[in-house]
């Protein structure tokens, strides 16, 4: 008898540990990356042009990264914070632009700011200085 209950009780903890060891997990996964706005990050996902409807205004397209996994761009000095974001508006610089990337993973490179103007519709954005296929 005194065995099965050993086993029992056995049993029970590996049960608890298996629990609390996917609740950490659970927790871990849904934490999201913190970026600063200040110097240049460095983000997967896939790009994407969308259209937006703004009242009074013709539709307007923008590039949009989407994000394999949600970030957050902590505040500065003109917004934020930015919390869960999964879509960035792209800015291209300098000879930059999204051709040939357009539905493609990929991998850019870049500093991210804060919605400021009407033209941001996003509530962040990322200027985008290198990007490559994924």
């Amino acid at each position: 008898m005194a065995h099965n209950y050993f086993n029992e009780k056995e049993n029970i903890m590996r049960f608890i540990v298996g629990i609390c060891l996917l609740l950490f997990a659970v927790t871990c996964s849904a934490a999201t990356n913190k970026f600063k706005t200040e110097g240049d990050v460095l983000l997967r996902g896939k790009l994407i042009q969308k259209t937006y409807t703004i009242p009074e205004s013709k539709p307007q397209k923008a590039y949009v990264l989407v994000l394999s996994s949600p970030i957050t761009v902590e505040k500065d000095e003109t917004g934020g914070p930015a919390n869960d974001v999964r879509l960035l508006q792209v800015v291209f610089l300098n000879d930059i632009n999204g051709k040939g990337f357009l539905n493609k993973q990929v991998q850019v490179s870049g500093s991210l700011f804060h919605a400021v103007s009407a033209q941001h519709y996003e509530k962040a954005l990322i200027a985008v200085k290198k990007i490559v296929k994924k």
